[in-house]
């Protein structure tokens, strides 16, 4: 990889040994530049491809593009929301432009359109099969005809348009690429040709054609009454449905995708009448109005994220059939104080309950074998006793958990790793026999902490495990002296008593 100057713009770029070079990126420093012409040659050799992501937008009016171009990957000009034009150099075997708008040779497929044009209405030319990946992006169209003859449309074609209203797509139309609607908040329309095999509307709404899935709400809607034949609620596909208040799933739907409901923030209700297999990575993530969900009992997978954010969350019932609370899935539910956990549960994720203020207390199931690092940090818990599968307490896992007076430990535990009970409020703890590790900071800062008792046989205790503690506190040592192992400052200024 290499760097240079070339007209005031920062290049990125590499060889493509006989083949010419590969521009990484193009950079305007000041970001104050309207024109940006990729230069035909770097060093002596032909500039012959632009990489993904490579323009950097800054306030880019006029992209020129030269003939020695062979190809330009997807998102190469994601970055450029405010280009006006894009000229191609005449000659060019590949790419052409027809009203400002960039497409590869004979309209075959259009790559990026530019937001030169006053009008609010843009019909794909005929000859269009393809419409790229952020094609349409963040541009002020209200209504936009997909073309008669489109086979595919990319990833984010039409996302982030402001203005957007209306999608027509036609009956050749057979791919339509993740997130292709999302973060076009004024959506009210989604039409599909009658005759399309793969995709059917639905009061605007988008499914497949057998509408067993559910592909897209979009954003601009505010209810709706999905059909009974839907199994699926597809990726993406309420994202952000600022109208959406409540929803009924029928007892048909048994998947719910990556970030389906993800800031769908008026989203206060949501019946699920049936029983569900899979909740994807953030689902229903930032819905803040959420107060309450409750799902059936059977096998289940619920990903991480889950219900992240949901500010409004006071209660959650998880199915008998859970094996796994994963990572961050109830992070910072900050009002949440009730979750019921199933018997089924084995592994609770790192950080999966972190930051539920309100949680006052939690009944973990015996057959539990795993508690994540942080999973319990920063939560109002109060009293907790850890099930006797628990070999060890992970990192931070009770991290600044002031109202945590008490901690029952099983005579499992190996291993406390470093800031397990960082800043709790414990007022004591017996630490059990097997014990053989206290990491760092393992009970640093927990002030109320008086009476600690630490078994023989512990092979480690690191530096600040029991420091900034109450002065009054003792701990008591089944060893005639300190073992060379233990850090020189593992302990503060506490008074410690060694066996006689």
């Amino acid at each position: 990889m290499e760097k240079i100057i070339i007209d005031g713009f920062e290049c990125t770029y590499t060889e493509k040994t006989v083949e010419g070079v590969s521009v990484l990126s193009i950079v305007d420093p000041e970001g104050t530049r309207e024109r940006l012409d990729i230069p035909r040659e770097i060093n002596g050799s032909f500039v012959v491809e632009i990489k993904a992501g490579a323009i950097a937008g800054g306030k880019l009016k006029k992209i020129f593009i030269p003939n020695t171009i062979e190809e330009i990957e997807d998102y190469a000009f994601s970055k450029c929301t405010d280009v006006e034009e894009y000229i191609v150099e005449e000659n060019s075997q590949y790419f052409e432009c027809l009203d400002g708008d960039l497409y590869e040779k004979d309209l075959v497929k259009l790559i990026r359109v530019a937001r030169h044009k006053d009008t609010k209405e843009f019909f794909v030319p005929f000859e269009v099969e393809e419409i790229g990946p952020c094609a349409f992006s963040n541009t002020s169209y209200e209504h936009i005809f997909a073309g008669e003859s489109v086979k595919k449309i990319g990833k984010g074609a039409f996302s982030y348009c402001e203005s957007l209203s209306t999608v027509e797509i036609c009956d050749l139309t057979e791919e339509i690429g993740e997130k292709a609607f999302v973060g076009s908040r004024r959506l009210k329309k989604i039409g599909v040709g009658k005759n399309n095999p793969c995709f059917m509307d639905s009061d605007g709404v988008l499914y497949t054609r057998d509408q067993r899935q559910i592909l897209c709400f979009p954003a601009g809607l505010k209810e709706i009454k999905l059909p009974t034949a839907v199994e699926k609620i597809g990726d993406y596909a309420f994202f952000c449905a600022l109208g959406l208040k409540k929803i009924s799933l029928p007892k048909s739907v048994k998947h719910i995708g990556k970030s389906s409901f993800e800031s769908c923030r008026n989203l206060c209700e949501i019946e699920i009448k049936g029983r569900i297999d899979y909740v994807g990575k953030s689902a229903f993530i930032d819905c803040r109005k959420l107060k309450k969900l409750e799902f059936l009992k059977g096998e289940m997978v619920i990903e991480e994220k889950a219900f992240k954010d949901c500010e409004c969350l006071e209660e959650i019932v998880l199915p008998e059939g859970l094996c796994k609370i994963s990572d961050s899935m109830l992070q910072d539910c900050r009002v949440l104080n009730k979750v019921t956990l199933p018997t089924t549960l084995v592994e609770i994720g790192a950080y999966a309950l972190g930051g539920c203020y309100k949680l006052e207390s939690i009944d973990l199931p015996k057959d539990l074998i795993k508690i994540g690092e942080g999973a319990f940090g920063f939560t109002g818990l109060t009293e907790v006793t850890i099930p006797k599968g628990i070999k060890v307490i992970e990192k931070s896992t009770f991290s600044v958990c002031h109202a945590l007076k008490k901690v029952t430990l099983p005579s499992g535990i190996e291993n406390i790793d470093d800031a397990g009970f960082i800043c709790s409020g414990l007022e004591e703890i017996e630490l059990p026999e097997g014990l053989l590790r206290i990491g760092g900071l393992a009970f640093f800062d927990c002030a109320q902490l008086k009476s600690v008792k630490i078994p023989k046989g512990v092979a480690e205790i690191k530096n600040g495990a029991f420091q900034a503690c109450n002065k009054d506190l003792v701990i008591y040592c089944n060893e005639k002296e300190k073992p060379q192992e233990w850090g020189p400052q593992w302990c503060g200024d506490c008074k410690i008593v060694f066996e006689e």
